[in-house]
């Protein structure tokens, strides 16, 4: 009798080594898939952040320059300052309400000085100053009344709600003249809301005089503002624009505005977005009535402020993924006080 013989079937080492092989290709594949999408996610995020800021910058800092040298009466004219020494302080230094510095140039008196501490502007790159006085609401003047004396007064209307406080600074002006000015302070007179200023007292700066209608010298004439002549008032908004140290070791975009802190002017300095590693600004000038150069200027090769109509702006980023690049954005802003 035979016996019989059981026959086991199944994978030989062979076998394995090579399902094994397929299995870790195969993972393999799905790995390098994964990677290559998150990696190409991450670029994309990247990119899209950038895209985020620059027309987050591009819209902040190109409102500044829009409205820059922009006064109530709707052109961009020459602004008498009846500040005693305007240029002891850069907010009262109108410069003709746009002023650039180049890489190695400082906007006089501001926080913006170079160095490496947090908020310290970056060497090589540009910043530019900014005064307005179209930003803030504009208001009606009923007349000018130039007391004899230190002090002197513009009337508004009372039905209207100044946001002018006690020792803002001003422009205010008709269609023939245009002066900036500080208050002292907003009082109910006779003639309306009385938006009152000094020649001299109270925290610095002063006024050096006090009549808007005739220039300095004062006159002790009341000047009454009529349809024909009207004039309107409005506040000034100062800003300095520049890159600085941050924090974290990297760099920012910064924004210096001035802040009236009950009658004494301070220095607000904010980070307006971080990872922004450079701005260099160039200048467009007008040649003649509705005429522009052929070419962009640095601030240096500036030969008349007041002529200047229009800002491109290079903002570079610091992607800070190594997997994705620095990026390069570029916007030309006009200013809208002189195109119009």
């Amino acid at each position: 009798m035979k016996a019989n013989k059981q026959v086991q079937v199944g994978l030989t080492v062979a076998d394995l080594l090579v399902t094994l092989v397929i299995g870790l290709f195969l993972t393999s594949a799905v790995i390098s898939l994964f990677l290559s999408n998150t990696m190409t996610y991450q670029q994309n995020e990247g990119v899209a952040r950038i895209q985020e800021g620059a027309r987050f910058i591009f819209q902040t800092m190109g409102a500044d320059i829009r409205d820059a040298g922009g006064i109530p009466c709707g052109f961009r004219g020459e602004v008498t300052n009846l500040i005693n020494n305007p240029s002891n302080y850069w907010w009262t230094d109108w410069q003709k309400g746009i002023r650039g510095f180049d890489a190695s140039d400082l906007p006089a008196n501001t926080n913006a000085i170079f160095g490496s501490n947090a908020g310290d502007r970056v060497a090589g790159t540009d910043a530019i100053m900014l005064h307005t006085a179209t930003a803030a609401n504009v208001y009606p003047l009923i007349m000018q009344i130039p007391y004899t004396g230190v002090l002197g007064a513009l009337s508004v209307d009372s039905n209207h709600n100044l946001d002018i406080e006690d020792g803002d600074l001003v422009v205010a002006c008709n269609f023939i003249r245009s002066v900036l000015l500080r208050s002292d302070s907003i009082a109910l007179g006779g003639f309306g809301n009385e938006i009152k200023y000094k020649k001299a007292g109270g925290p610095p700066p002063h006024n050096k005089c006090l009549d808007f209608h005739a220039g300095c010298p004062s006159s002790t004439t009341p000047q009454v503002f009529s349809a024909d002549l009207p004039a309107m008032v409005s506040k000034v908004d100062a800003s300095v624009w520049y890159i600085g140290h941050n924090l974290d070791g990297n760099q920012s975009l910064y924004r210096v505005k001035q802040v009236n802190n009950g009658g004494t002017f301070q220095e607000e300095v904010s980070e307006i977005y971080n990872n922004v590693l450079d701005m260099q600004l160039e200048y467009l000038e007008e040649t003649g009535p509705g005429v522009l150069n052929t070419s962009y200027t640095d601030a240096d090769s500036v030969s008349d402020w007041s002529k200047v109509a229009a800002v491109r702006i290079n903002i570079t980023f610091d992607s800070n993924d190594e997997n994705v690049p620095n990026y390069e954005w570029r916007r030309v802003i006009s200013l809208r006080n002189l195109i119009l």
